[in-house]
């Protein structure tokens, strides 16, 4: 079933995140039409993307230790962002304590990927003139739609700068 004569099926069509949602792009606007309330697949993994990044380009602001005593804290926006690692040595070690703090990051504060099927796996890493890379792939399936769609997303991290930089993977690549 087409949606109002263009390519877009109504399947295809899933609410917009909460951010979204909350940005007028039609100001002038008296009412919202439907085509205003839903976004497409595609709409739907930028925006994933562009949080993820938000999510992974912001420095945790506490330590873990400093929420030993409430979990709940730790958990919420108090402690939004990731530990931060730009300056570090990148031992073995070190890349799978990364590995698992992205995990928990994302898990933590990215509720469109199901964390059952949540995946970050180091694929390699790039040191030249002073500047050393890790590459990442992050990978798991998108909620809540009708079917599961999985996303590939590739992640290198400056770790001078701690800068993440992030891109959606084709399912073929």
């Amino acid at each position: 079933m087409e949606k109002h004569g263009t390519n877009i099926k109504k399947h295809d069509l899933v609410l917009p995140c909460f951010l979204d949602r909350l940005t007028d792009r039609y100001p002038k606007a008296k009412t919202e039409s439907i085509k205003h309330r839903v976004v497409s697949m595609v709409d739907y993994k930028n925006s994933i993307l562009r949080d993820l990044s938000f999510l992974l380009n912001s420095n945790s602001h506490m330590q873990n230790k400093e929420f030993d005593d409430n979990f709940y804290a730790k958990k919420s926006v108090l402690n939004y962002g990731i530990t931060p690692i730009s300056g570090s040595s990148i031992s073995d070690d070190k890349r799978k304590e990364i590995e698992k703090n992205i995990k928990n990051t994302i898990a933590n504060y990215e509720s469109r990927i199901r964390q059952e099927s949540l995946e970050v796996k180091l694929v390699g890493s790039n040191e030249s003139n002073g500047n050393c890379t890790i590459e990442l792939i992050i990978s798991g399936e998108l909620l809540p739609l009708i079917t599961y769609e999985k996303m590939y997303i590739k992640t290198i991290i400056d770790i001078e700068t701690g800068i993440y930089r992030l891109r959606e993977l084709k399912q073929d690549s």
